[in-house]
């Protein structure tokens, strides 16, 4: 997290102050944007009477360093059985809550709420029981999800009203 004095560019101020976090290999965009509005929260804070006093330390940004963020669009939340787990995994908690990651299955395009990396595997596309999904070497566990135009609800119970077993393809 950093605070930055503005000034007229984009993003080109001079630096405040940095708080550095650890990433939890299970937590969402949503989760992490919580946890840094509280770290900002208490940057500012605690930062604000030096900076009303004007006695706030300035550092220049390198700007060599900087890098464009373009907007994510919603086609860059479908997952697909034929990447690696752990990549889809990940990507999905990049798109949690919003855009939202989803699936494009046989069944339709299910939201996906809530899941699990495993490391079991299987034929991508198929179900492997449960909640768990197979995808290039690994799988994930759809513990909640939303069907389209449905409520969400857990995997288990989406591919029982299916009546899915081990091994069904998911794949559309």
């Amino acid at each position: 997290m950093t605070v930055i004095q503005m000034d007229q560019g984009m993003d080109t101020g001079d630096i405040i102050a940095i708080e550095r976090t650890p990433i939890d290999p299970r937590e969402t965009y949503g989760d992490l944007q919580i946890r840094l509005s509280l770290l900002a929260a208490g940057m500012a804070k605690s930062l604000s009477p030096r900076i009303a006093e004007g006695g706030y330390p300035r550092i220049p940004q390198d700007h060599s360093q900087a890098t464009v963020a373009p907007k994510i669009t919603k086609e860059e939340a479908e997952l697909s059985f034929e990447r690696p787990a752990r990549l889809e995994y990940n990507r999905f908690r990049a798109f949690t809550p919003a855009p939202g990651a989803f699936l494009q299955t046989s069944f339709g395009r299910i939201r996906i709420a809530s899941a699990e990396l495993l490391a079991i595997s299987g034929q991508p596309g198929t179900l492997l029981g449960g909640n768990s999904v197979a995808f290039q070497e690994g799988s994930i566990d759809l513990a909640e999800i939303q069907p389209e135009g449905k409520k969400k609800m857990s995997g288990r119970d989406f591919f029982n009203g299916l009546r899915l077993r081990p091994g069904a393809s998911l794949i559309a």
